[in-house]
């Protein structure tokens, strides 16, 4: 998976879960 792939999945959770990506976010 690309960079730009990640990043867009990444995007498309935190719409879903933002309470869940706050952590993942600070990486």
């Amino acid at each position: 998976m690309s960079v730009s792939e990640y990043a867009a999945k990444f995007v498309e959770l935190c719409h879903f879960a933002p309470h869940y990506n706050t952590m993942e976010a600070e990486e």
